[in-house]
């Protein structure tokens, strides 16, 4: 794993343009609950915030990784962050983990 100090540097770069992107048109109606995704979805969305958190590809043979996708995992089900992309998803987690 990358030194976490430069990996949230970097993010902060990242996460300044993305504060002048142009949001998308809301959709009609307002859905409280995120859609349903199926195991395999929800395993790249894994796959992908681990990479986004930890800058490695995840291995789920890995005794060693196991306990940081857990991490993920549970954070995953906290609102605070079921909406967030996975920089900022990595940039809060990595925050809150240096505290």
């Amino acid at each position: 794993m990358k030194d976490p100090a430069v990996v949230m540097v970097a993010l902060d770069a990242a996460m300044e343009g993305d504060k002048e992107m142009p949001k998308a048109p809301a959709k009609e109606g307002p859905s409280e609950t995120p859609p349903e995704m199926s195991p395999e979805e929800m395993g790249e969305k894994q796959a992908d915030l681990y990479m986004a958190v930890y800058g490695e590809e995840y291995n789920p043979e890995s005794e060693e990784q196991r306990p940081m996708m857990e991490q993920i995992v549970a954070k995953m089900q906290e609102p605070d962050y079921a909406k967030l992309n996975p920089t900022q998803f990595a940039l809060k987690m990595l925050r809150e983990m240096a505290m």
